[in-house]
């Protein structure tokens, strides 16, 4: 590395870590610390890097106010997003794994579809706790669409209490 190193993301497997600088390239280390490969995905600073569920592709951002989109074992560029109007300096997946949030110095955090069907580890999807949040979450939609109906069922007799008052005056 020849530059500065001003963001790093480790890989889903855990066997690999990416790291990307002030020379617009992302790197690609194995654990042992030696260089896989490097990539050039970038035309200015990597600020900010992750790793998506699928352990092939990973986002970066950059000071040229993008994210982008790369496979990892290529370096193909498969989408570039520009929706900041500065430098984007920071990159966050969402537990979906479908979703990313960038934060940029144009002051906003912006929520994205990366457009990619990733598919996580099996293990993470069936795990216990997530199946077990997931229930918990569905359950919670149930209760709060019930209580929406029973607010509109309430504003719908405030409603024709208040126009058959008018009515009756």
């Amino acid at each position: 590395v020849t530059s500065l190193v001003m963001a790093v993301a480790a890989m889903p497997d855990g066997k690999r870590i990416l790291g990307g600088g002030s020379d617009s390239d992302v790197w690609v280390w194995r654990l042992d610390g030696t260089r896989q490969k490097t990539i050039w995905v970038r035309t200015n600073d990597v600020r900010a890097l992750v790793a998506l569920p699928d352990n092939q592709h990973a986002l970066s951002g950059s000071k040229d106010k993008t994210v982008k989109l790369f496979n990892v074992n290529d370096g193909a560029v498969l989408r570039t997003f520009k929706h900041h109007t500065n430098s984007v300096y920071s990159l966050a997946l969402l537990p979906d794994g479908l979703r990313f949030i960038s934060g940029s110095s144009d002051q906003t955090a912006r929520i994205v579809y990366h457009g990619l069907a990733c598919k996580p580890d099996q293990a993470w999807i069936d795990s216990k706790p997530k199946r077990d949040k997931l229930r918990a979450s569905a359950a919670l939609r149930e209760e709060l669409s019930a209580r929406i109906k029973r607010l509109n069922a309430l504003e719908a007799d405030v409603t024709n209490d208040v126009e058959g008052a008018t009515a009756r005056l």
